[in-house]
């Protein structure tokens, strides 16, 4: 199918941009911003991962505030509409490429919402391409990079508002078959210099 972002000068492959370069049906395209307070009175980590091979979109939010866990998962079909990066209440938009991303999240049965603003503290960095087999198997094949920001705006949880945030936002895109991962340890950080 032909969708509108067709109309750019992005293509990588012969075909429309609604195929990608692998039938795997793991393979994704995916981002997350994680979100925190300086004192570490919360953390909350939310994002949205495109499944062109299943036809499918989701989002989610996971965070943790005053010994409570909270998780929040949407669904949508893709419908030829990759570029709408928004499933139920969770939505995100690119401002401008590699700097600065909008999010508007909200969770009404958990009490999370918020209008942020992520702006980037530094360059990117890119990782090396991530590549694993296991038994014959493709378990990640992917390109990756990560960026530390500050955020504008507020974040709510359970009636408590925070604003001055600080957090990574994290990009990635190929085949990633969590179901095949025993564990999967990531740390990220950011330091005042």
């Amino acid at each position: 199918m032909v969708s509108r972002f067709d109309d750019f000068l992005i293509h990588q492959t012969e075909q429309t941009l609604a195929s990608v370069a692998s039938d795997h049906p793991e393979w994704q395209d995916r981002f997350y911003f994680n979100v925190h307070d300086r004192n570490g009175e919360f953390a909350l980590i939310t994002g949205l991962g495109a499944f062109p091979n299943r036809k499918m979109s989701q989002a989610y939010i996971f965070a943790a505030h005053a010994g409570q866990h909270y998780a929040y998962l949407q669904v949508r079909p893709l419908n030829n509409d990759r570029e709408l990066m928004k499933a139920g209440t969770l939505s995100f938009n690119v401002i401008e490429p590699l700097k600065s991303w909008a999010l508007d999240i909200e969770d009404e049965a958990s009490g999370i919402s918020g209008s942020l603003v992520f702006k980037e503290r530094c360059p990117l960095y890119r990782f090396s391409p991530i590549e694993w087999e296991n038994n014959g198997h493709q378990v990640v094949r992917q390109m990756h990079y990560t960026q530390a920001g500050l955020y504008e705006g507020s974040l709510t949880i359970a009636g408590r508002t925070f604003t001055d945030l600080i957090g990574m936002r994290d990009r990635s895109w190929g085949i990633r078959d969590m179901a095949r991962v025993p564990f999967w340890v990531w740390i990220s950080a950011q330091f005042e210099s």
